[in-house]
C-alpha cells in the first residue's frame, strides 16, 4: 500500500475517537450532554467506539441487535454479514453492539491492520442506526494491535446507560495474559464501580468477548456478587458456536457467528448457524429473539446442555480391535463402538468405509455401511472389522461416520483411519535436526485444503535445505543465515517448533533424521501437523497433510538396507506449530540418528 493510501485509511479511522484520555477507575453517571444531542442519547465515556446515527426519542420501550464474530471465513461470509445489515436496517433497533473479533488481526504490521479496519467498516458502514463494539483476541491479542486500537479507536472497556438500563462492556484482552487475571486491576475497579453506581437499573446488559462464567475465575465471581439480584444478562462470543444457559434466574448467551467461521450443522440445538440476536426491552421484561438471516428462533434454541449431549465423543465410545493374524496370509483390524443416545430423539448413525486404490482390505462381508439406531435414553454395542492381506496392509482402511436426528444431520466425522500394524511396534526417532525459520508471507487460505500449491505457494519454492542435512552447512536468504540444530522430539514424537524456532505467523521450517534398516523393507509412519506438512523418505514425497490438526495420516515408508533419510517441512498458519511421528517397526530393528551415519 502507497504512503498516502495509508494515511487515508488512518484519516478515515481517526474519527473512531483516537487519542483518548486513559480510562479512569470509578465510571462517571453523568456529563455534560453535547448540544445537539436528542434528548435520550446515552453519555458515553470519551472514546467510546461508535458510528453515530440518530438516537430514538420514544422513551417508553426500545430494542437492540448484538452481532457475533466476523473473525475467519476471509470474504466468502462477508454476504452473511451484509444480508445481517441490510435485515438490521428494516428492523430498525436503537443501536447494534458487537461482541469483538471484527478483523482477523494477528498481525505486527500496522498497514494490514488498518487494511483490515478499512474493510470491515466498508461493510459496516452500512448500518444506518447506531453500532458500539468492543474487542476480540483477533482485534488486539498482539501488543501491536493492541496499541492501535487505543491509538485509533478508544476504550477497550466501557459502560453507558439508556432508558433507564445498565450496559457494561469488558475487555478479556486487557491483561494481555497476566497470570491469574483476564479483565487486569483497572478494568475490575471500573467494572465493580459502575455496577455499584448503577444498582437500579431497570435492567443490566454485559457484553465480553470470550465467555468467563464456564471456567473458575476470581474476577467473574467477583462481577457475579457484585450484580447480586438485580435482573441481568450476560452475552459473549469467541467460540462462533451459540450456547443458551440460565444460572440463578439470569441467562448467559455464548452468541455464534455474523459471518465468521463456522462448522454448520442443521441442527439448531447445536447452535452453529449463522445469527445475530435481537433484544427487546418493554417495562420489567427483557426479550430475546435469535434471528438466522432468513429465520427467527426463540432464545433456547441452543441449550448449552444439548451440545453437550450430541458430542460425538460421549455419544460414541470407539475402542481399536488389535491387528488379528487370521492365516492363509490374511490380517484383521477394527473397532468395537459403545452407542448412547441421552437425546430427546431416535439418532442413526451410518458407518461407510472408504478404500484407497490399491486397497487390499475388504469391509465386512456383503455390506457397504453400517447402521445403528438408538431410541432416546438407549445404548448398543457394535463392531466393525476389516480383512486384508498381511503381505500388502497399506493403504489402510479408513471409516466415515454421520449421525442424524429425524431428518438434521448431528455430526459428519473425520476420516477413522484403522493401524493395520500392532500398537505396541510404534516407535519415534529421538533426535532431529532442524532449520528454519523461514518467512512465506500470508497464505491463502481460501484454497486450502484442496489446492495448497495456491493457498501456500512459497512452501514449494526449491530451498536449500531440500538437499538434506549437510555437516557444517549454512544457508542465506533475505540477509538472514539458518544453520541446522538438533532438536529432541518428546515420547509421543512431537518435535514442538515453537520451542525450536518460535512462535510467529506464516514460518517454514525444515526437520530431518536417519533410520538404519538391516533390511530393504516396508513399514508406516503414523503423521500428524499444525499446519501443513510434507513427509519425504529418501528425498520422495510420502506424503501430505493439509487438513487440520486433529487429522491423522499412515504413509508408506520404503527403506533400504543401511540408513534412509526421514524429511519434514512444516508450515506455520497462526499460532502454534508441531509435527508428530510414529514409525511402526513390528520387527524392531530399526535404528535412529539425528543425521545419516555412515554404513
Amino acid at each position: 500500500m502507497q504512503l498516502n493510501g495509508i494515511l487515508a485509511v488512518l484519516v478515515s479511522l481517526m474519527i473512531w475517537g483516537c487519542t483518548q484520555p486513559k480510562p479512569s477507575t470509578a465510571p462517571p453517571t453523568r456529563g455534560a450532554p453535547a448540544a445537539s444531542a436528542p434528548a435520550l442519547m446515552p453519555e458515553f465515556l470519551p472514546g467510546t467506539p461508535i458510528f453515530e446515527r440518530p438516537w430514538r426519542t420514544d422513551p417508553k420501550k426500545f430494542s437492540f441487535v448484538i452481532f457475533g464474530d466476523k473473525t475467519g471465513g476471509f470474504d466468502l461470509n462477508w454476504p452473511v454479514f451484509d444480508r445481517a445489515v441490510e435485515e438490521v436496517n428494516r428492523l430498525r433497533p436503537d443501536f447494534v453492539i458487537m461482541v469483538g473479533d471484527l478483523i482477523q488481526g494477528y498481525t505486527e504490521d500496522s498497514a494490514q491492520v488498518a487494511a483490515q479496519w478499512t474493510e470491515f467498516r466498508r461493510h459496516a458502514d452500512r448500518l444506518e442506526v447506531p453500532f458500539l463494539f468492543l474487542p476480540g483476541n483477533h482485534d488486539v491479542a498482539h501488543p501491536v494491535t493492541m496499541r492501535w486500537w487505543k491509538r485509533h479507536i478508544g476504550r477497550t472497556y466501557y459502560n453507558f446507560t439508556y432508558l433507564g438500563c445498565h450496559f457494561l462492556v469488558l475487555n478479556t484482552e486487557e491483561a494481555m495474559g497476566e497470570q491469574g487475571k483476564v479483565f487486569g486491576d483497572e478494568q475490575m475497579q471500573f467494572a465493580l464501580a459502575a455496577l455499584d453506581a448503577h444498582r437500579d437499573a431497570r435492567h443490566t446488559f454485559i457484553f465480553m468477548h470470550k465467555p468467563m462464567w464456564p471456567r473458575s475465575n476470581d474476577e467473574w465471581e467477583r462481577i457475579e456478587h457484585a450484580l447480586g439480584t438485580r435482573p441481568y444478562a450476560v452475552f459473549a462470543g469467541h467460540r462462533h458456536t451459540l450456547q443458551y444457559l440460565v444460572r440463578d434466574g439470569r441467562r448467559y448467551l455464548v452468541l455464534g457467528p455474523t459471518g465468521a467461521q463456522l462448522n454448520p450443522s442443521e441442527v439448531k440445538q447445536l447452535g452453529r448457524f449463522h445469527h445475530y440476536t435481537h433484544v427487546t426491552v418493554d417495562g420489567d421484561s427483557a426479550y430475546l429473539a435469535i434471528v438466522e438471516p432468513g429465520n427467527v428462533w426463540r432464545e433456547d434454541i441452543a441449550p448449552a446442555d444439548f451440545a453437550e449431549r450430541a458430542n460425538p465423543f460421549r455419544m460414541m465410545r470407539v475402542k481399536p480391535i488389535p491387528v488379528q493374524e487370521l492365516g492363509g496370509g490374511r490380517v484383521s483390524v477394527g473397532v468395537e463402538i459403545n452407542f448412547a443416545n441421552a437425546l430427546p430423539e431416535s439418532v442413526a448413525f451410518v458407518f461407510r468405509p472408504v478404500f484407497e486404490p490399491n486397497s487390499s482390505w475388504r469391509f465386512e462381508a456383503g455390506a457397504d455401511s453400517v447402521v445403528v439406531r438408538l431410541a432416546p435414553g438407549t445404548e448398543a454395542r457394535r463392531s466393525i472389522s476389516f480383512v486384508g492381506r498381511a503381505d500388502n496392509r497399506l493403504p489402510p482402511p479408513y471409516l466415515v461416520s454421520s449421525a442424524r436426528m429425524k431428518d438434521a444431520v448431528l455430526y459428519r466425522s473425520d476420516p477413522w483411519f484403522l493401524t493395520p500394524y500392532p500398537q505396541e511396534s510404534m516407535v519415534v526417532a529421538p533426535e532431529w535436526e532442524t532449520m528454519g525459520p523461514f518467512d512465506i508471507g500470508p497464505l491463502a487460505a481460501e484454497h486450502l485444503p484442496d489446492n495448497p500449491r495456491l493457498g501456500i505457494p512459497r512452501m514449494f519454492e526449491p530451498r536449500k535445505p531440500d538437499s538434506g542435512w549437510v555437516a557444517g552447512t549454512t544457508y542465506e536468504e533475505n540477509g538472514r543465515t539458518f544453520s541446522w540444530r538438533t532438536a529432541s522430539a518428546d515420547s509421543e514424537g512431537i518435535v514442538n517448533f515453537n520451542e525450536v524456532m518460535g512462535a510467529r505467523d506464516f514460518l517454514l521450517g525444515y526437520a530431518t533424521c536417519a533410520v538404519c534398516s538391516p533390511v530393504n523393507q516396508r513399514i508406516a509412519a503414523r503423521i500428524r501437523a499444525d499446519n501443513f506438512m510434507q513427509f519425504f523418505v529418501n528425498g520422495k514425497l510420502a506424503g501430505e497433510l493439509f487438513e487440520s490438526p486433529s487429522t491423522y495420516k499412515l504413509v508408506p515408508v520404503d527403506l533400504k538396507t543401511g540408513w534412509n533419510t526421514l524429511m519434514v517441512k512444516l508450515v506455520n498458519a497462526r499460532g502454534d506449530w508441531y509435527f508428530q511421528c510414529h514409525l511402526f517397526d513390528p520387527s524392531g530393528n530399526l535404528r535412529f540418528a539425528p543425521h545419516r551415519m555412515e554404513n
